[in-house]
């Protein structure tokens, strides 16, 4: 069980322009820490390590302006491709050791550990056999019906994120009959959040 644990890697999604925000997200701040910070701080706590962090548009000035230590920076040049090209940059960077990433996208900082940690333990008992389903190829969270992030990709559906057409996203993945994909009901909201604007920004309830 620990073994498994250790071997998902996180990888958050931070390549974009931000451009109705107008300011780079990985840079936000929610009381002391910045949205890629407070990630990367859940992630850890929920006892994942090692952390990779795409950076796109502005990741010269992100790099120097971020505090990166315990992160791997990966560098999508692609990143105008959208979402689904950043998850292939690190699926390509992601050592061989690794089982599953946990996908977190930047603008949504505030999903709790007890999330993080509810999905990393059902991808978990998955292959204890405690699952009638067996191992899962997805693990996504459910909030009043309605799936969101982060979601877990194991190692068996890599090739899959790899030859996903990139206007489909990773959705296309998800849906396909043939992985396994668990859903797993949670009581939070920030799953489904995104803060794209600074009205959504301000409108933040600063928890942290």
């Amino acid at each position: 069980m620990n073994r498994k644990r250790k071997n998902i890697a996180g990888v958050i999604l931070a390549a974009g322009a931000s451009s109705r925000m107008g300011f780079p997200k990985p840079l936000l701040r929610i009381g002391k820490y910045t949205f890629a910070g407070l990630i990367k701080k859940k992630l850890n706590e929920a006892g994942i390590k090692n952390i990779f962090l795409v950076l796109g548009a502005r990741a010269d000035y992100i790099e120097q302006n971020l505090n990166t230590a315990g992160l791997n920076i990966i560098i999508n040049n692609s990143w105008e491709k959208g979402q689904l090209s950043s998850l292939k940059k690190a699926v390509k960077n992601i050592a061989s050791e690794i089982d599953a990433v946990i996908m977190c996208l930047i603008d949504h900082p505030q999903v709790s550990i007890k999330t993080i940690e509810k999905l990393i333990e059902t991808y978990i008992k998955t292959f204890s056999g405690q699952s009638l389903g067996g191992p899962a190829d997805v693990v996504l969270p459910e909030y009043k019906g309605r799936g969101g992030h982060p979601v877990i990709f194991s190692r068996s559906v890599f090739d899959k994120i790899l030859n996903a057409p990139l206007n489909k996203g990773a959705r296309s993945v998800v849906r396909d009959r043939k992985s396994n994909v668990v859903r797993v009901k949670v009581n939070d909201k920030y799953i489904r959040q995104d803060i794209d604007t600074n009205k959504e920004y301000k409108g933040i309830e600063p928890k942290e």
